[in-house]
């Protein structure tokens, strides 16, 4: 992985990437997966609409064609994370994009913008029958946050609790949950699903994309792997804020440089002072994920990057 070593010019860095064999992304649908959407199937003729979240930053990468078997239902389509995705401002994902939410706050206009949406997409003759109520079902690829946005749904519009499980990692939500009562007037339940991963990625680049996002599971990928992909695509958007982080010298386009720096910095050491390489490719990635290197969007058309270059230190 990696052949540079420092570097000043992005001129100098490379253009591709290049992943060597990794057939094992390309072929990812474990049974919970194909049984939730045989769930899905069988639950949808009772739900008067369908939310369909993506993470914002992948609005284009890997819209999952199964999906369209709910297209008999009005369909919102919501980019979760948003946080996460800088500046998104280009005609040409409003048009195909209802919301984009942020989950983490306690209070988000957009998250409360939702169930106005509902209301205005669903056959106005589901709220005439008696008892009144709605069901909406939540669909979208693993780790896009759909129980978060439930989580949030509950406590924005009612004070609820959280009813859904969720975690930073694909596949908490295992089995479909009916129910989740998220609004009392009108009275709307959420059905919960998993997420429903394609069942071929179309190629090793979007399954390396879907990977660093945290929607495949990082031990099918490779720890090492996903940072040398996150090295790339930080280089690619001159998103630099990891070398003040990780107390590099400059820029650099070589993982094999990088993991052990970053490795020292934060204390990854094996016995004899060897650098825990696992460790460092771990935190590597955690820092991204949570927006500390930078917060863009990986599809390279649709979305401007914030270039963030803000010095912060190690953590």
């Amino acid at each position: 992985m990696g052949g540079f070593h420092w570097c000043t010019s992005v001129s100098t860095m490379r253009k591709t990437f290049e992943a060597g064999s990794t057939k094992q992304l390309l072929h990812w649908f474990p049974g919970h997966m194909a049984k939730g959407m045989r769930l899905m199937r069988k639950h949808i003729n009772r739900c008067d609409a369908v939310i369909e979240v993506h993470d914002a930053r992948i609005p284009f990468t890997a819209r999952n064609d199964k999906f369209d078997l709910l297209a008999d239902k009005p369909r919102l389509l919501v980019l979760n994370k948003g946080d996460l995705a800088g500046t998104l401002d280009d005609s040409s994902w409003q048009s195909k994009t209802d919301l984009v939410t942020n989950c983490t706050l306690n209070s988000s206009p957009q998250v409360m913008q939702i169930i106005p949406r509902l209301l205005d997409v669903v056959d106005p003759g589901s709220l005439q029958r008696q008892p009144s109520f709605l069901r909406i079902m939540i669909a979208g690829l693993p780790n896009v946050g759909k129980s978060s946005l439930i989580n949030a749904l509950r406590r924005m519009y009612s004070g609820r609790k959280k009813a859904a499980r969720t975690g930073n990692s694909p596949g908490v939500t295992r089995a479909l949950q009916t129910d989740i009562k998220i609004n009392d007037y009108p009275p709307i339940y959420m059905v919960d699903t998993p997420g429903v991963m394609l069942p071929k990625v179309p190629s090793v680049e979007v399954g390396l994309t879907l990977a660093l996002v945290g929607t495949l599971r990082d031990d099918l990928v490779g720890h090492e792997l996903i940072a040398d992909f996150l090295l790339y695509n930080l280089n690619k958007r001159l998103q630099f804020t990891y070398v003040e982080r990780f107390g590099l010298e400059a820029p650099c386009d070589d993982i094999n440089i990088v993991l052990p720096a970053i490795a020292r910095r934060i204390g990854a050491l094996r016995p004899g002072a060897e650098p825990n390489l696992e460790l460092a490719a771990e935190h590597f990635v955690s820092k991204y994920r949570s927006g500390a290197l930078g917060r863009f969007v990986l599809d390279d058309s649709g979305c401007h990057d914030n270039h963030d270059t803000t010095p912060s230190s190690a953590s």
